[in-house]
């Protein structure tokens, strides 16, 4: 399995190489993280026992996963994969971001048809990223034989902010999930996201579902999400809730 990188990265690369443009090409930002970078990453990732250019792997992995295949890269696009850097070294961020999804996506295809804590913990940190291949890995794996695996990635993919409708109709069928937690993590991440169009379906199961917890879980989503619709529906949780708690009182 991959080993996480220890140190820091000295070289800068990616704000420097931007901070002047908004715009640079594919085979641009390429060479310049092969140079900066290629021999590190060479070293630190690959074992004794593999024999894969592991320079070539993470460089395809930017290429596909962070800016799809696209020639030219915007800073727009580099941004938004980093996210906020943190001062101690900023220009060494896209660098730590990549390796940190690289060593995920590894040990989501080294243990995939395994029963593993280290798949578990792979598909939740996947969450921080927002790329097309990491939300199409996470969509899919809700329908993955294990419960708790469907609990983590819809989890995941409401750590991802990602609102698009496949994304929110995945969630929003994940509400019906065999399991309790399915339910209730779908609930969470539908109300994370602010997922509104989804109000009725989670008051559906508000009202609806034999467990507490998942209960509990939608009139929390319905508060995460906010507007009318859903000030509407808490209101009625709340009517309906004490007018059914004041029966139970009458009866004693």
């Amino acid at each position: 399995m991959l080993q996480k990188p220890v140190g820091n990265v000295r070289t800068s690369f990616g704000l420097g190489t931007l901070a002047k443009k908004q715009e640079i090409t594919w085979n641009e930002f390429r060479d310049k993280f092969v140079t900066d970078y290629g021999d590190r990453i060479q070293k630190e990732f690959a074992s004794e026992s593999d024999t894969d250019n592991k320079q070539k792997w993470v460089v395809n992995l930017i290429y596909q996963d962070v800016f799809e295949l696209r020639k030219s890269i915007q800073k727009v696009t580099y941004d938004r994969f980093c996210g906020k850097a943190p001062t101690s070294c900023p220009d060494d961020h896209f660098y730590n971001r990549i390796t940190e999804y690289a060593i995920g996506s590894y040990a989501m295809k080294e243990v995939f048809n395994m029963d593993s804590s280290v798949r578990l913990t792979a598909v939740k940190n996947l969450g921080k990223f927002q790329t097309t291949a990491v939300i199409r890995a996470l969509m899919d794996l809700l329908a993955d034989p294990d419960p708790n695996m469907r609990a983590v990635a819809a989890l995941a993919l409401g750590r991802t902010g990602r609102t698009s409708r496949h994304v929110v109709d995945k969630l929003v069928k994940s509400l019906n999930d065999e399991d309790r937690m399915v339910r209730e993590s779908a609930c969470l991440s539908l109300g994370k996201l602010k997922a509104v169009k989804t109000v009725h379906h989670v008051l559906e199961l508000w009202r609806n579902d034999p467990i507490k917890d998942v209960r509990n879980a939608a009139g929390i989503a319905l508060e995460l999400m906010g507007g009318d619709e859903a000030g509407k529906a808490i209101k009625m949780t709340n009517v309906l809730s004490k007018e059914v708690e004041k029966l139970r009182t009458a009866k004693t």
